[in-house]
């Protein structure tokens, strides 16, 4: 899988584009692409695809407490 994060986001497998369309998961895949190998708090997450939002609308019910995109 190849991702690109410069300039527009650039998801290839196999020569095929499989980037997601949706704006909340493009961005998702892009700060877990810019953090690659690292842990992501998913407070961190929560901020940068909701902002300031109130946390009630949201964070789901259970949910683990880090990701990681590995490359």
């Amino acid at each position: 899988m190849d991702i690109q994060v410069l300039g527009p986001l650039s998801v290839r497998e196999n020569g095929q584009s499989i980037a997601p369309t949706a704006a909340k998961p493009r961005k998702l895949l892009a700060l877990l692409a810019v953090h690659a190998n690292r842990l992501v708090p998913v407070q961190a997450l929560l901020e940068e695809l909701w902002g300031d939002r109130p946390r009630a609308a949201r964070a789901p019910p259970c949910r683990p407490t880090s990701c990681t995109c590995a490359t």
